[in-house]
């Protein structure tokens, strides 16, 4: 008889592969979810037609292996891979969040937390062909709002949260945050900079 963590582990490292090797109530998930863009438990059970408690389940596992993230009540696909960027890169950024590591300036590993949670139109793309990547957003008057590990004056890496005028000519910019920080908060601390500058959240 096969071992009930046995089979849950069995079934979270199943749900680490790609949609279309997964079970085929997690790949019916997925494909909804992928399809409609946010959805939630509920919604997606009536959209794949399976139980709304073998939903419950499957999201568990899906949210543990990083292929799926909540947002209130709703479920989303992550925009961001941090790692597979990483991975991309040779691996040129370190895991963790050590404040003392100048080597995650610019990093997407712990960018992609931050711009998943920000979602569109929020965009992580690399600044140069170095890899050196910033979390943007555009604006409609032609500014832009930017985010990225920075070390700071004080030694220690920390969020860079800044804006560019029209000419890309700095107007505000803070280091506040160290990288330690939970990407909810850094979330948050973004919202408010922009509501200090009058700049409304799209």
């Amino acid at each position: 008889m096969t071992d009930f963590h046995d089979e849950v582990a069995g079934e979270i490292e199943a749900s680490k592969r790609p949609p279309d090797r997964l079970d085929r109530e997690s790949a019916q998930i997925v494909r909804a979810i992928s399809a409609y863009g946010i959805g939630t438990p509920e919604e997606l059970s009536k959209l794949t037609g399976l139980p709304l408690c073998l939903v419950l389940h499957r999201l568990r596992l899906l949210e543990t292996a990083g292929i799926v993230e909540r947002r209130d009540e709703r479920v989303v696909l992550p925009l961001y891979d941090g790692e597979a960027i990483n991975a991309r890169w040779d691996y040129s950024w370190p895991t963790g969040n050590d404040p003392t590591d100048p080597g995650h300036e610019h990093s997407p590993v712990l960018q992609a937390p931050v711009a998943n949670q920000l979602g569109r139109p929020w965009y992580l793309e690399s600044e140069s062909p170095g890899g050196d990547y910033v979390t943007w957003l555009d604006l409609p008057d032609g500014r832009r709002v930017g985010v990225s590990p920075h070390l700071a004056g004080d030694g220690y890496m920390r969020w860079m949260i800044g804006i560019l005028d029209q000419h890309g000519r700095s107007t505000h910019h803070e280091h506040e945050l160290l990288i330690t920080a939970r990407p909810e908060h850094v979330v948050a601390r973004i919202h408010a900079v922009m509501a200090e500058h009058d700049i409304n959240l799209p």
